[in-house]
């Protein structure tokens, strides 16, 4: 059994080292995989992501070739799954030129109305050994819930909020694996983006992970969002309620990999 649990805590000590090597912001231009799919499995990155950003929890590779930039992101601990899924990722883009004023493109996903989120986040919360964990049945809980993509500052898109099933050639797409694992994958062709890349082939680029979110439509088709609970106020893990209940983001700026 010492053996056994030798090793064990070998492979956690690793995996802890390999997360501290990490930087805390991307520093690399990364050509995406050949035959990259945007499908919430993360078998092209199977060399790892490459920051572990502190102040959201989690790792992500932003990477591009010649037609589309992309973003994976990956949740590994309940809490931050538990953000994603209830307030989305926004992943803002903007010219790095100060000088420059067009208008920012920002996207965010996944989109899920609360009594849809509510049971997939009691699911991966739920620690009951009596109850099994099924991926599958939750993957395809979310494939339903996630519905929507909200997408503004892109000229060539005029509705705010697009179905994930749309003709504009934005993908994005969130699944769950075996351990809880939430990898989120968003991919956005680069000709809505040439106003905010300058001649360097710079960007600056922003994400966030939102509070969580209830949405009605007010007239016009406008969207209100308006902060809500998943957990209790009285909650012993009171330091992760304010976490959830507020954004957290970072900024970084990304240099596209040549063609």
């Amino acid at each position: 059994m010492k053996k056994y649990i030798g090793a064990f805590t070998l492979l956690i000590s690793c995996a802890i080292a390999n997360a501290q090597k990490l930087p805390n912001v991307q520093t690399a231009s990364i050509p995406a995989p050949t035959g990259i799919k945007v499908d919430g499995k993360p078998t092209e990155w199977a060399n790892g992501l490459q920051a572990l950003n502190h102040a959201t929890g989690i790792y992500y590779t932003i990477a591009n070739d010649a037609e589309n930039l992309y973003l994976i992101v990956q949740g590994t601990d309940v809490h931050t799954v538990e953000k994603i899924i209830s307030g989305g990722v926004t992943f803002t883009i903007k010219n790095s030129d100060k000088k420059n004023n067009a208008q920012p493109a920002a996207i965010t996903f996944p989109f899920i109305l609360p009594k849809d989120r509510f049971p997939i986040v009691q699911a991966i919360k739920d620690k009951n050994e009596n109850t099994p964990f099924n991926q599958d049945e939750l993957n395809k809980q979310l494939a339903s819930a996630e519905k929507e993509i909200d997408v503004r500052g892109i000229k060539e898109i005029q509705d705010t909020v697009i179905s994930v099933y749309n003709d504009a050639g934005i993908i994005a797409v969130t699944r769950i694996d075996s351990k809880k694992v939430l990898t989120y994958e968003l991919s956005i062709p680069l000709k809505y983006l040439q106003q905010n890349i300058d001649n360097a082939s710079k960007l600056s680029y922003n994400i966030r992970l939102n509070p969580p979110r209830t949405i009605s439509r007010a007239g016009m088709g406008m969207v209100m969002v308006v902060g809500v609970s998943s957990i209790r106020r009285d909650s012993p893990a009171d330091s992760d309620f304010q976490d959830l209940m507020n954004a957290t983001d970072f900024s970084g700026t990304y240099v596209l990999a040549k063609k």
